[in-house]
C-alpha cells in the first residue's frame, strides 16, 4: 500500500493511500470533488506502507500542518522520485 500526497494548482496538499499510484492519480483527474476542483499540479510524496496500517497513517498525515507536511515531503524517505510519470508543473490529464 502506499500513502502519497499531491499539490493541487492552488497549492493546497491533498493526501490518499492507494495500492496502485498511476491508476488512483488518473482516477483523481476525472472523478474526485477535492482535485478536480483545484486541479493536480504533481506527486509530491510517497510512502510504502503495511496495508494494516495505511489507514491509520493515511489520517496521521492529513492532520499535520502544511510546515510537517512540507518537512515530510521534503525528506529522505519520500519515494515519488521513483515516480516519474507526474513531476510537478506537469498536466494530471
Amino acid at each position: 500500500m502506499f500513502i502519497y500526497i499531491l499539490q493541487c494548482k492552488d497549492g493546497s496538499f491533498y493526501t490518499g493511500k492507494t495500492k496502485n499510484i498511476k491508476n488512483r492519480i488518473t482516477r483523481h483527474s476525472r472523478a474526485s470533488k477535492y482535485t478536480k476542483a483545484r486541479g493536480i499540479d504533481g506527486l509530491v510524496y510517497v510512502e510504502e506502507i503495511a496495508d494494516n496500517l495505511a489507514a491509520k497513517r493515511e489520517v496521521e498525515i492529513k492532520k499535520y500542518s502544511r510546515t510537517l507536511k512540507e518537512k515530510l515531503i521534503n525528506s529522505q524517505n519520500n519515494l515519488a522520485n521513483c515516480f516519474d510519470f507526474l513531476r510537478p508543473g506537469s498536466s494530471a490529464g
